[in-house]
């Protein structure tokens, strides 16, 4: 087939691939010529329930038939809202709908300057928070913290009102001193996609104890832990007490959705004043269809077993990483819960600068994705293996075995 068009989308370019998708259920997907490969990535984590998860598929094709989307105030969304209130805690009684990661964390930033009248918005080397331009940068030396280099499209002049700071180290924090007075918020990920510490929580509650301490907002990321290492999401587990949170992927069942939930404090400083105004929605915010979805998934995920969840994901690693010591191989798994990545160094590490200056070099880690592709695995680009409640023992082993013989394969390059 002969294509008259460019699909700028990284990983869908081409219209000749035999490994397209056609099809997802449960732990698995299905491309075009009929292969079946075991899902570790799970659309980033959003399909927390599987694929197809016949309740959410049901709701969804239900409400089809009623509308896609209203742009008015319907019952659906405030169905959602009410689970949504038994799971959230309870001091962020605020919900701002919105359609991605990306949206929610831009409108928490947003709300978090109109609160505290300031503009400097503080994030952390190797965070992730979407195509966010206060937060979408690169080191631009992996090592030197002082430097900072824009992605293509960022104009410099936005530098003047964001911070980026060193990750889980004493460094953070004599930055942050330095700047305390201009700070509106800090945003995080309590887990790092990129770094998912084990052991995070003591730099947590250093930085919920630095913030109170000088009236600076903290915006949790929770786009993928929400939901996923507990119900109620990663802050309370792990000590961090936000101020604002961001969610979204899996409580939606796959469809597109970001929330951003305030407490009372920043919805006084923010909304409380009439004069205030600030845009909180948007055309398919808060749609009946996303609702529909969402409510269908929240109603299951209240019934699952997070204890069990966390302990196969920890017994997953463990036993990965034991077979790996073993065989003296340069590569262990780091983990919060379910919130895994593989890293290719044995050696320990505290931040994803540490991890880059460690791990070996980006052509043999390709090897590695290109060799467990090769056992029906589909691997996730970024390393962040994310399980869902459909990812059963039988899952587990055949995920464990192939990681272990793909680095025994990987190491021989070394």
């Amino acid at each position: 087939m002969i294509m008259n068009y460019t699909l700028r989308h990284a990983g869908y370019e081409s219209n000749e691939d035999s490994n397209q998708i056609v099809k997802a259920e449960g732990a698995y997907l299905y491309t075009k010529r009929g292969q079946k490969l075991l899902d570790l990535c799970m659309a980033a984590g959003s399909q927390l329930l599987g694929h197809s998860n016949p309740e959410i598929v049901s709701a969804i094709q239900s409400q089809v038939s009623k509308g896609t989307i209203y742009l008015a105030n319907n019952q659906y969304i405030h169905e959602t809202c009410e689970l949504l209130s038994q799971v959230v805690p309870s001091e962020y009684s605020d919900y701002i709908f919105s359609n991605s990661g990306t949206e929610a964390t831009q409108k928490a930033i947003r709300i978090s300057r109109l609160a505290s009248g300031k503009s400097l918005i503080a994030s952390f080397e190797g965070g992730w928070h979407g195509s966010n331009e206060w937060t979408l940068h690169d080191s631009g030396s992996r090592f030197d913290l002082d430097k900072q280099a824009l992605n293509f499209g960022i104009p410099t002049s936005i530098n003047k009102d964001r911070l980026i700071v060193p990750y889980n180290c004493d460094e953070t924090f004599e930055i942050l001193e330095r700047h305390k007075e201009k700070l509106a918020a800090i945003i995080i990920e309590p887990i790092q996609g990129s770094n998912p510490q084990s052991n995070i929580s003591g730099f947590l509650k250093k930085l919920t104890a630095f913030c109170y301490q000088h009236n600076i907002l903290i915006i949790a990321d929770e786009i993928i832990s929400g939901f996923r290492v507990s119900l109620s999401g990663a802050s309370p587990k792990l000590g961090l007490k936000p101020d604002i949170i961001t969610y979204g992927k899996s409580f939606a069942g796959g469809l597109p959705v970001g929330l951003t939930v305030i407490n009372e404090k920043v919805s006084q400083m923010s909304f409380g004043n009439p004069e205030n105004a600030v845009i909180t929605g948007g055309t398919y915010s808060a749609n009946p269809l996303m609702a529909v979805a969402a409510t269908a998934t929240l109603k299951q995920l209240i019934q699952k077993n997070y204890t069990s969840f966390n302990t196969e994901s920890d017994t997953f690693k463990n036993t990965i990483n034991s077979e790996l010591l073993n065989k003296n191989l340069p590569f262990k798994i780091i983990s919060n819960g379910p919130f895994l990545r593989l890293a290719f160094t044995d050696k320990p590490f505290k931040s994803r600068a540490e991890r880059d200056k460690l791990e070996m070099p980006a052509t043999l880690q390709k090897t590695f994705r290109d060799i467990i592709k090769k056992k029906e695995i589909s691997w996730p680009t970024n390393g962040i293996v994310l399980p869902s409640f459909e990812h059963r023992e039988p899952e587990l082993r055949l995920a464990r075995e192939a990681i272990i013989s793909s680095c025994i394969e990987t190491s021989e390059f070394l």
